[in-house]
């Protein structure tokens, strides 16, 4: 009810730390909405170019889909720890002083004695990078996995694309394509796109 009546009249029958600890939460909410429409804009832009489009067999789209996959991924990793930040500050919030078990509560006094309140735009705001810093490290590794390779080679266009986007029969492309690097301690060295 407090919830629902922070959106309609933010000064109507909830406390004000109950409206505080809401608006902190609406943070994390906008948060997740902007990284998942990001995302989502991303992969139209990504699923908008074909097999057989032209643009497909450029540099700038091989280029584009290493980008798409690092960047994806961050912002992915990013909302779902917003969501687990935003669920361990509303836990915390929640069952911070309803707790009757002694020792739960000192459990609880002596974890979060040093963060500050739940219900207060620091804790949202220290959530909130805590959920980037680790969405950025967790992603590092991922950002260095593949790398661009290209032959230098001209290869016959797909059979399957003959007839789309103007191309013909004998038509030649550069072949561009990703894969794992030599460093990495994989078994699989064989391309992964291309």
């Amino acid at each position: 009810m407090c919830h629902w009546s922070s959106f309609q009249h933010p000064h109507s029958g909830c406390s004000s730390s109950s409206i505080n600890a809401f608006q902190c939460l609406h943070h994390f909410l906008i948060l997740i909405a902007f990284c998942d429409a990001t995302v989502m804009a991303m992969s139209l832009v990504y699923h908008s170019v074909g097999f057989c489009h032209p643009i497909y067999n450029t540099r700038g789209w091989i280029i584009f889909t290493k980008v798409f996959g690092i960047t994806t991924v961050l912002i992915h990793s990013a909302s779902l720890w917003l969501t687990v930040n935003m669920a361990i500050l509303r836990y915390c919030l929640l069952s911070g002083g309803s707790s009757s078990s002694p020792s739960s509560s000192s459990f609880f006094s002596s974890c979060f004695s040093n963060l500050p309140s739940p219900n207060t735009m620091s804790a949202a705001i220290l959530a909130i990078i805590s959920a980037l810093i680790v969405s950025i490290i967790g992603s590092l590794l991922n950002s260095n996995r593949y790398e661009i390779e290209e032959d230098g080679l001209l290869s016959p266009i797909h059979s399957n694309c003959i007839g789309h986007h103007e191309w013909k029969e004998g038509d030649l492309i550069r072949k561009y394509g990703i894969r794992q690097p030599h460093w990495w301690n994989c078994t699989m060295n064989a391309p992964i796109f291309g």
